[in-house]
């Protein structure tokens, strides 16, 4: 069985060969193709979206056929393109299209030429996130002046505004592309009801996903942690929701003095004020307003093995978002065995159960993220029982054999659909 993957980014097998960066995104991909590559009845190939301005670049290793494109390069090239998507394809001979992500123009695209080719009953997309849902709970209650005003680096890539109004586009193709195919990849309640709304008769199927190898590998414990310590994972905009817990963070250091918050992602101290965006200096403004100075520490961006490292060394991961699907950060906390606090939204409900593997609150109640924290930071014995529940359910969720099987499955059911010759 011959399939195809459309991602955004290339896994690292492929991206080294091309000689292009590696990304800390996508990291999903890495174990699952993996476990994909292992069966002999299916030969994969890839067509991804690359960061680096240079010529599209193709090639063949371990058996993978790829092409990479920029994809920044579409609003001039679309007819480009569309042609070499379809040359592709044509020379891919798919069983199966599998688009990873609803909301890229490349997705759009590529379902365009599967329409055209006859394919659409072979091509299932996953949902990853949602925009067109993200979108209406970007502010995140950020005031005014953070949603509509504008730094010299927002005049040049747009401010929050600008950004939500992105997210808005991106959402029209998401919405087309989620009302046009007949099959569907989730995970979660909430993307399946946020699909079937779109397409009453779309083909759901459900698969979880495998996570980043370190992070079945490692074990959290107390005695390795920094007490009185907080993991968040990302502060990149305002539906991750970093500014809740920057106010939280004064009534738990109120309990526990020497509380310290670790946020991975870009260094804002380093960062040159005119690359600051204004919701950016909002956090560095409402950190220096609360005296929270000595509090928080930017780790800077992290690959794998320094993800884990920062896992393990706090007393608590939190997952602070305005709206997410299945958060992959909270999964591979759960993974670890750690304490975690979560915002009750989009999906989380599916992957940590509340008061029995963690704790789940309100996402724009910060008081009670403050209550969850500090009632982790107090009680040892009993949230090590809790991280035990909830390392056994990350591990029936994120299972690599189970969930690669179960997507072979789904292949197999697609592919038998799919009796059309390419033409």
């Amino acid at each position: 069985m011959r399939v195809l993957w459309i991602t955004n980014v290339p896994i690292p097998l492929v991206a080294q060969d091309a000689n292009l960066s590696i990304t800390p995104y996508g990291g999903w991909l890495v174990q699952l193709a993996d476990r994909i590559r292992e069966t002999d009845e299916i030969s994969l190939s890839m067509l991804f979206a690359q960061n680096e301005k240079k010529e599209e670049v193709t090639g063949r290793i371990d058996g993978i056929d790829y092409y990479g494109f920029y994809k920044g390069r579409f609003a001039e090239n679309k007819e480009k393109r569309y042609k070499e998507f379809k040359n592709f394809i044509l020379s891919s001979q798919p069983d199966v299209i599998h688009i990873f992500g609803t909301e890229k123009e490349h997705s759009y695209i590529a379902l365009q030429v599967c329409k055209e080719l006859g394919l659409e009953n072979r091509v299932v997309t996953s949902i990853q996130g949602m925009v067109s849902v993200y979108a209406h709970h970007y502010y995140a209650d950020i005031p005014l002046w953070v949603r509509y005003g504008y730094t010299i680096r927002d005049v040049i890539r747009g401010n929050s505004m600008q950004s939500k109004k992105q997210f808005e586009r991106e959402g029209r193709r998401e919405e087309y592309v989620l009302k046009h195919v007949q099959n569907v990849i989730g995970r979660t309640d909430w993307d399946e009801a946020c699909t079937t709304r779109l397409n009453p008769k779309v083909h759901y199927y459900k698969n979880n996903e495998t996570l980043r190898q370190s992070f079945y590998q490692n074990q959290w414990g107390y005695d390795r942690c920094k007490p009185h310590s907080i993991f968040c994972s990302q502060s990149t905009y305002p539906i991750k929701g970093i500014h809740y817990v920057l106010e939280a963070l004064p009534e738990i250091i109120e309990a526990y003095p020497d509380t310290m918050l670790y946020i991975s992602g870009e260094n804002l101290r380093k960062k040159p004020a005119y690359l600051l965006s204004l919701y950016q200096k909002y956090l560095l403004r409402t950190i220096k307003k609360s005296g929270l100075e000595n509090h928080v520490v930017f780790l800077g961006p992290l690959q794998e093995k320094e993800m884990v490292k920062a896992y393990l060394g706090a007393n608590v991961f939190v997952c602070p978002s305005s709206i997410e699907n299945s958060p992959n950060s909270l999964g591979e906390a759960m993974l670890l065995g750690m304490p975690v606090v979560s915002s009750d939204v989009g999906g989380v409900k599916n992957m940590l159960v509340h008061n029995e593997e963690g704790y789940v609150y309100q996402h724009d109640a910060p008081y009670m993220m403050a209550y969850y924290i500090k009632k982790i930071f107090a009680n040892t014995s009993d949230i090590l029982e809790m991280t035990k529940r909830a390392q056994v359910h990350a591990r029936k969720t994120h299972d690599p054999d189970k969930n690669a099987s179960d997507l072979i499955l789904i292949y197999r059911e697609i592919a038998e659909k799919g009796t059309q010759d390419i033409s």
